[in-house]
């Protein structure tokens, strides 16, 4: 349903603020750190399936896959998924856990972080708002934010990301094949 690679048209002012290299800096130093730290906690559990529920929404773009801004010689690695989705539209945990960022940056807009516990994190960005706090426990299915175009975009929607302390993971087959928290197939 999309491109390996596209050209997005991202308005010279939010190329010049939110995407500028100082914003990316601060947005790689702020949630690299964040990234490192492993709760002790463990959120997940009992059967919990490691995945977005996307049943209803539309990449608009993939993990991995390549976007340049248009005119530029702005490019970058998407490391989560990226939906389409009405601004405004309900953005949810997809597993429970802590919140560690809950908090707006030039150039991932409103983001929020949550722990899972043992490394295991997702991250939402270009939210148009944040509805929990650093500290909240949620749990999967809760709402955390909803969807907007702040930040370095060029669309309405939201970004979702996992990692694994501070590398990104793809969880197509995870998804796709429904992985549940004991490693086994759901």
């Amino acid at each position: 349903p999309f491109k390996d690679n596209k050209t997005v048209e991202i308005p010279k002012s939010v190329i010049t603020n939110a995407g500028s290299e100082a914003n990316q800096q601060k947005a790689t130093e702020t949630l690299r750190e964040i990234a490192k730290q492993a709760g002790e906690k463990r959120y997940f559990g009992n059967g919990d399936t490691l995945y977005y529920d996307n049943s209803m929404l539309t990449i608009s773009l993939g993990y991995g896959h390549t976007a340049t801004a248009l005119n530029t010689e702005i490019s970058f690695r998407n490391t989560g998924i990226d939906f389409y989705a009405d601004k405004g539209d309900d953005v949810m945990a997809n597993l429970g856990g802590e919140i560690v960022y809950a908090d707006f940056l030039d150039y991932s807009g409103y983001t929020v972080c949550i722990d899972h516990g043992y490394g295991l994190k997702t991250w939402y960005a270009h939210l148009n708002g944040v509805s929990v706090e650093k500290g909240d426990v949620v749990a999967k299915g809760d709402v955390i934010g909803v969807a907007g175009d702040t930040g370095f975009t060029d669309t309405v929607g939201f970004h979702v990301g996992m990692t694994i302390f501070d590398t990104p993971i793809c969880t197509y087959s995870i998804w796709e094949n429904g992985t549940n928290s004991n490693g086994e197939k759901g």
